[in-house]
């Protein structure tokens, strides 16, 4: 199951956060503030999914775990993934 939550979460990440949030208190564990889950999951919910996966890994992010983090705000951002000249005509 958590190999399916994270494959969906590469395509669907805001229905996995839903998902994440009314079946269990993984959020919870990591994040106090509601006003920042909210945020995270308007705005970043990818990078809120790899970052709540990494402070229940490690603890903090540090080291090796930075690069997943990176990676997931990217493609929040949309620099990774489709392309600005893809839609233009």
């Amino acid at each position: 199951m958590p190999f399916c939550l994270g494959c969906g979460a590469l395509f669907f990440p805001r229905i996995v956060c839903l998902a994440i949030y009314f079946a269990s208190n993984w959020f919870e564990q990591v994040i106090d503030n509601s006003l920042l889950l909210l945020a995270g999951f308007v705005f970043l919910p990818l990078t809120l999914l790899v970052y709540t996966w990494i402070l229940h890994v490690n603890g903090r992010v540090e080291g090796f775990y930075f690069v997943p983090l990176v990676l997931a705000v990217l493609a929040d951002l949309g620099l990774i993934g489709s392309s600005a000249k893809s839609t233009k005509n």
